[in-house]
């Protein structure tokens, strides 16, 4: 199980998946799909990942997590984000709109990056398979096509290096 990042967008049921980012030309909609194992239990693997309060020590180009609301079971439900894409700073919230311990999630963000983040966690022996579906639509209205992939390019990296900080954290290693 000593899996890394495995990349696409169109997941298959077997886990496989395609090799660019799909776009929909007419909103500007991109969806970034990974799938990393991590020789961990799927419990920590959850409890880690599925608060936002941690999110900024292994993602990047999130700058910041804060206003944190939680629901009476402790399950996090609203927060805001500070987050930096090509050199631009964006402010927004985000709001879980569906948590099942141990099994997924689902965080629809508004404000400067309109995006749906559905991440579904799987046991696999006793390490978790984590799959990341990243929903966005891009921030920039008028974008040429270099700009336009090099932007897409960035953001299949940046999913990439979650997942590798999120392997190295949980695995107890540096990245």
């Amino acid at each position: 199980m000593k899996g890394d990042t495995k990349g696409g967008t169109n997941s298959g049921a077997d886990g496989s998946a395609g090799a660019s980012p799909a776009v929909n030309p007419v909103e500007r909609a991109v969806t970034l799909t990974r799938t990393v194992l991590i020789e961990a239990p799927l419990e920590k693997v959850f409890a880690y990942y599925a608060d936002p309060e941690n999110n900024p020590e292994i993602w990047p180009s999130l700058l910041a997590v804060g206003d944190l609301e939680r629901s009476p079971e402790g399950y996090p439900q609203r927060w805001t984000w500070v987050y930096q894409m090509a050199g631009l700073r964006f402010r927004g919230s985000a709001e879980m709109t569906e948590y099942l311990p141990n099994r997924r999630t689902v965080a629809r963000s508004r404000g400067g990056i309109e995006s749906v983040n559905r991440i579904r966690y799987e046991r696999v022996g006793g390490g978790t398979r984590v799959t990341d579906e990243m929903s966005y639509r891009v921030p920039i209205p008028v974008l040429g096509r270099v700009a336009e992939r090099a932007l897409l390019l960035m953001n299949e990296r940046e999913l990439e290096t979650i997942h590798r900080n999120l392997k190295a954290k949980l695995e107890g290693y540096s990245a």
